[in-house]
Formats: C-alpha cells, structure tokens, sequence
C-alpha cells in the first residue's frame, strides 16, 4: 500500500511540473501572467481526466495512447492558447446574453472534451450535432434582444416542423416586441402547395413575422448559389447556419459565428435574397 501511495505521489508531481514548466513557457512566449495561468490550470485538467480515466497506475501505453489519439488532446497548446481569447472576445463582444451563451456553450464543450471542440477552438465557432440544432436554436431564442433575419430551404420544411419549440418561442418574440424576418427559399411557386409549408408561412405570418418567399427557378430567382442555405442572422451580431446532408437531406448539425468576415459574408446573403423575395401575403391569405 505505501509503494502504491509513492508511485501515485510520484505521477502527480510529475504532472504538476510540466504543467507549471509549459505554464513559465507560455509566459515567457506570450508575455501574459493571466493565459499561462489558465494554460496551467486546463492541462491539469487534461492530465486529470486521463487519470480518472485510464486510472492513476494504468498502463503507461494507455495514457500515451490517449495524448496521442485523442482528437481535443491533439494540438491541445494551439488549443488552449486560443481558449481565453476566444471567451473574452464572446464575452465582450457586444451580444449582450447571447455572449453568455454562447461563452457557456464553449466551457461545456472543453469540460466534456468533445473531438468538434478542437476545430471549434481554431476557427473561433462553435459547432453542434444534429440532435443538438433544436436545442441550441431554443435558447439563442431566448436570449435575443432585438431580433433576426432567417431564411428557411425547401428541403429543411419537414426538420422545422418537427421543431415545434422553436417555432413557437419565434412566434412569441413578436408579441414581446422584437422584429423577425423569415424567408422561405423555394424551387418554385408550385412548393407553396405543400400543406406542411402552407401551415408554417400562416402561423408565422399571423404571429407576427415578417414572412417572405424567393425562388431559385424562375425570371427573378436567386442567382448567388451560396446563399442558397438554411441561416440565421440574429441581433446583427451573431450568425448561425443550419447543416444539411446532400445525399440523404438530412440535418447533420449547426454552427454558430461572431466572426466579423462570417457576418459579412451572410448579410451579403440577406441583401441578396431580399432583393429577390417578396411578400408571401401574395401567395398564401391569412
């Protein structure tokens, strides 16, 4: 018992130092106290989560095994070093709660050490699975302030209509003052014939939401093919896109962004489709 006491001592000792050491590194290189500190911090939660684990006194194969496989563990320096940015710039960056939302999003996905955190980390996003896009669509809901611009593709009707939260927390935010606009992309104007579609446009129109349709056949149809995409632009800060499968047309998950190019490049989008859109009051009565 006391050897094993000795070996466990030993390892957590070790593993205190190289944090301390790569901690003193990134002060030296980055010349801030205040991210070595929280560089030390997160690798000894790393190296804490692969004892719980593997186990303290698991086989060294094992833990090398996970440091080196290990999607999150994997370039975890680049990591971890745009980890305090990336939550200050959320926090900060004039969202108002949807910055508390999203930075609270962030921490989760570093604590349960999802593989998507990596990329999500380096691009300066966050990314979901399929079966978190109604969820996450829900509480941005919940935390807008003035409102949004949404679009909504064909193949995507069945998806929102199973969404039914969503929709009706849209619906409600008019009533709470807030200003939404969503457009319906469709291949033509026989789409509007589809009963599912017809009920979504009434009950978002009558609730209050500006609902509008563009085509991507026809004389006045869409002609930027990138915007051609299910994604929404909430309080003209944040931007969130809704992934489709092409060869099963199925949800595969969503991103949300704060990037200055990635606002740009979708409010370009919105430009575009409004100038094709119209009323679907012209289509579909109330």
């Amino acid at each position: 018992m006391s050897d094993l006491r000795v070996r466990i001592s030993t390892m957590q000792i070790v593993g205190t130092l190289v944090a301390i050491i790569v901690g003193v590194i990134s002060a030296f290189l980055g010349n801030s106290v205040v991210d070595s500190i929280i560089l030390v911090l997160l690798v000894e939660i790393l190296a804490l989560s692969i004892d719980t684990y593997y186990g303290p006194l698991g086989e060294s194969k094992k833990i090398l095994d996970a440091i080196r496989y290990n999607p999150v563990l994997q370039g975890y320096e680049r990591c971890i070093a745009l980890y305090p940015q990336t939550r200050e710039n959320l926090l900060k960056g004039n969202i108002g709660p949807m910055g508390t939302l999203l930075c609270n999003w962030l921490d989760e996905k570093i604590h349960s050490h999802q593989s998507i955190a990596t990329n999500d980390w380096m691009r300066g996003s966050l990314s979901f699975t399929a079966q978190e896009v109604d969820e996450k669509s829900v509480q941005i809901q919940k935390s807008l302030q003035t409102g949004g611009f949404a679009t909504q593709l064909e193949r995507y009707t069945e998806f929102w209509e199973s969404a039914e939260s969503y929709l009706q927390i849209t619906r409600e935010l008019v009533a709470q003052g807030k200003s939404i606009t969503r457009a319906f992309i469709l291949q033509s104007e026989d789409s509007l014939q589809d009963p599912a579609l017809a009920k979504q446009i009434k009950s978002d129109s009558n609730a209050g939401i500006n609902t509008m349709v563009a085509f991507t056949t026809g004389p006045n149809r869409i002609t930027n093919q990138e915007a051609i995409q299910d994604f929404g632009i909430w309080d003209n800060r944040l931007l969130c896109i809704v992934h489709l499968s092409h060869q099963t047309s199925q949800v595969t998950g969503s991103t949300y962004s704060i990037a200055d190019d990635d606002l740009a490049r979708a409010l370009k989008w919105k430009d575009h489709i409004l100038l094709h859109a119209t009323s679907t009051k012209n289509y579909i009565k109330s």
